[in-house]
């Protein structure tokens, strides 16, 4: 069956999902606050069911799986011996440090929680494609 669910082993080396969470990252010390954008690159298998674009089928993990990179970009600004300043090219910085378990733990919940609900929104387009197919084979 075409359609059957198969129970698959995901791994980091086989995710269901891989891709980029952008986010603004707002951070303050001492009255100063700072907001840059940033963004998690990650690769995920979900406990929930999806849709494996290689395998053509319906699968559930054994063992749900995320990891991620975090990076911030960097704004850099060149100031000149005349007073001016110029805006330099903007570069990505990894930051994986910041994620330590015991450092944010509330904040690593709702960025894997977002990457999780990113992950299922996209999950859905190739759910309903399948199923508009199977309508019109019918």
């Amino acid at each position: 069956m075409p359609d059957q669910i198969e129970n698959t082993k995901c791994s980091g080396n086989d995710p269901a999902f891989e891709g980029e969470y952008e986010f603004d990252l707002t951070i303050e010390m001492r009255g100063r606050r700072i907001t840059r954008k940033a963004r998690a690159l990650y690769t995920h298998t979900p406990r929930w069911e999806y849709f494996d674009l290689k395998k053509n089928a319906l699968c559930i993990a054994d063992i749900p799986e995320m990891a991620f990179e975090l990076q911030i970009l960097a704004m850099p600004k060149e100031f000149h011996a005349d007073g001016t300043i110029t805006d330099e090219d903007p570069y990505w910085v990894t930051v994986n440090d910041i994620m330590e378990d015991n450092l944010f733990p509330a904040l690593m919940i709702a960025l894997c929680d977002a990457i999780d609900d990113q992950c299922m929104f996209e999950n859905e387009r190739p759910k309903e494609q399948k199923k508009r197919e199977s309508t019109r084979r019918h």
